[in-house]
């Protein structure tokens, strides 16, 4: 394994284990698929890879989260990152999703793994993934979202999200 590949593993599992936890208020502490895709993305760039932010669309049903935990969720349909990373090795994309800590792997979430030149599992079941143009336009709309709406969609979000972060608590190994 060249220097490289395995500085890429590294990498991924620095961020794949900060455990999972969604904030519940602007400033909180939040390391769910929105900010730990961006940190991969970064800390990739640095080991000179390039990476590109994947938007998908999947049921909260469709998780392995407990149907009393996602009975909660204002809506059914969720949104959800991950990267697609250019190996050069192999001169193509792979899909690379560090969502899942694998201190949640006792709750039956799939906890990826990387071996630095293939994909990884996803943390969702997509029922729908965008292209990269797709995705850009996406993640160009979600930064323009005034603070004030997103202050009111974790307001609304707050007993979901709540109940995620203390299921995994409760849980993770």
């Amino acid at each position: 394994m060249s220097a490289n590949v395995a500085e890429r593993i590294k990498l991924f599992r620095t961020v794949r284990d900060i455990p999972y936890r969604i904030g519940l208020a602007p400033g909180d502490t939040d390391y769910c698929c929105a900010t730990k895709t961006p940190l991969l993305q970064k800390l990739l760039g640095t080991a000179g890879l390039r990476s590109r932010r994947v938007y998908c669309r999947f049921l909260w049903q469709d998780t392995e989260l407990p149907r009393a935990v996602f009975k909660k969720a204002p809506e059914p349909e969720a949104g959800h990152e991950f990267l697609e990373v250019f190996i050069p090795e192999k001169k193509k994309w792979v899909a690379v999703d560090p969502t899942w800590d694998s201190g949640a792997k006792t709750v039956g979430l799939p906890i990826a793994s990387w071996n630095g030149l293939g994909a990884t599992a996803l943390a969702v079941k997509p029922i729908k993934i965008f292209s990269p143009k797709e995705s850009a336009a996406v993640f160009a709309q979600i930064d323009k979202t005034p603070p004030r709406v997103w202050a009111n969609f974790l307001k609304q979000n707050r007993a979901f999200f709540s109940a995620i972060n203390d299921w995994l608590e409760r849980n993770r190994a």
